[in-house]
């Protein structure tokens, strides 16, 4: 009876070999959960990130008017063309400009207007009446000097052209995203942020004033 109840306790007792099949079995149980919670974690942040980028490729465009405009832009648009801008058949919020014969398609800022070959301008709509009656005369070339980069990558915003006055540099997230001329007569003014009359005036002066 004795030698019966110490077989039975023996096999009741756990052996040294299944407490290490235990730990081993918990131990890759665990590994694999923290393995499925790091790749949701991880998968989470990509389309997190993702996500951002397209939000701010989105703001940007809408910021910018700057959009791919989906079509080819070959200087066979400009054969027979004098130097100047024109419609693109294509899309209304692009227009075509040529160059000695060279072509370069250009969007409308910002690309809820529409170019009016007739003014030479991105309006509202092609109804409305162009905003000077004033003969178009081609704008000369100039370089647009890349200066955004000095002011660090998070800086938006618009820098006086050192070089022309009426000319300024549009920035964005540090980057040089073009240079933008400021209407006949007006100069840009880089502390009201905007392109006024020389000596700083919104509006022209009346030169019979004292």
């Amino acid at each position: 009876q004795k030698k019966n109840k110490e077989e039975k306790e023996l096999k009741l007792k756990p052996t040294k070999n299944n407490n290490m099949k235990s730990i081993i079995v918990y131990a890759i149980l665990f590994c694999l959960a923290a393995s499925t919670l790091a790749m949701k974690n991880r998968n989470k942040k990509n389309k997190i990130n993702k996500n951002q980028q397209e939000d701010d490729d989105k703001e940007f465009e809408d910021v910018l008017g700057l959009q791919d405009p989906g079509f080819h832009c070959p200087d066979s648009l400009c054969n027979g063309r004098a130097d100047g801008n024109y419609e693109y058949a294509g899309n209304s919020s692009y227009f075509v400009t040529c160059t000695g014969g060279q072509v370069d398609c250009q969007a409308c800022w910002p690309l809820s207007l529409v170019f009016k070959e007739e003014c030479n301008q991105c309006l509202y709509s092609k109804s409305d009446e162009c905003l000077t009656t004033q003969e178009w005369e081609p704008v000369p070339q100039f370089d647009c000097p890349d200066m955004c980069g000095k002011m660090g990558p998070s800086f938006d915003g618009n820098m006086a052209d050192p070089v022309q006055q009426r000319h300024y540099v549009a920035c964005w997230h540090g980057v040089t995203v073009g240079c933008i001329m400021c209407p006949s007569d007006l100069i840009y003014n880089e502390e009201h942020n905007a392109c006024l009359y020389e000596g700083k005036y919104f509006t022209q002066p009346d030169p019979n004033s004292s």
